[in-house]
C-alpha cells in the first residue's frame, strides 16, 4: 500500500504505468490484458478475420430476400391474371344474358360460351362475335329499331 501511495505522489507519467503494473502484474508475452485467461493476440485477430464470413452470410441473405421478392411478385402477377380472366368471363356472360333478355330469339355461337385459357386473338374474336350479335337485329328487335327511327325522323 505504501508503494502505491508513493507512486501517486510523483507526477511523472512513468510512475503511473508502474502503478498499473504493480496492481495487474507484469506483462506476459503473447497474452492480452483485461481479456481473461487463454486469450491471445492471434485469437483476437482471428475474430476480426471472421467479418468476411458474416459479410458472405449477409450477401446470401440479401440474395434469398431478392429471390423471395421475385417469387412473390410472380405469384401476384398470376393472381392478377386470374382475376382479370374471371372478370372478363363475368362481363361476357352478363353481356350475353342481357342480349338474350332483349332478344329471346337470339342464337348463340357455342364457341362464345367456352371459357378457358385464351390468347389475346381469341379474346378479340369473341368480342367481334358479340359485336356481330349486336349488329344482327332479329324480328323482335327489328321492329324496335324501325320504331325508334320513325320517331327520330
Amino acid at each position: 500500500m505504501e508503494r502505491i501511495q508513493s507512486t501517486q505522489e510523483s507526477k511523472d507519467g512513468c510512475h503511473s504505468v508502474d502503478t498499473f503494473a504493480s496492481v495487474m502484474g507484469p506483462e506476459h508475452p503473447g497474452h492480452v490484458r483485461l481479456y481473461g485467461r487463454g486469450v491471445t493476440k492471434t485469437l483476437l485477430k482471428g475474430q476480426k478475420g471472421n467479418l468476411g464470413s458474416s459479410l458472405d452470410a449477409d450477401e446470401r441473405m440479401q440474395q434469398k430476400i431478392e429471390e423471395m421478392e421475385e417469387r412473390m411478385q410472380q405469384r401476384m402477377h398470376e393472381k392478377l391474371n386470374e382475376q382479370k380472366d374471371a372478370m372478363e368471363q363475368n362481363i361476357t356472360m352478363n353481356g350475353i344474358t342481357r342480349l338474350q333478355r332483349l332478344n329471346p330469339d337470339l342464337r348463340l355461337d357455342p364457341d362464345m360460351l367456352r371459357f378457358s385459357a385464351r390468347s389475346p386473338v381469341d379474346v378479340s374474336s369473341a368480342q367481334q362475335a358479340v359485336v356481330q350479335l349486336n349488329s344482327q337485329p332479329s324480328a323482335g328487335s327489328n321492329t324496335q329499331v324501325q320504331w325508334s327511327r320513325s320517331r327520330n325522323e
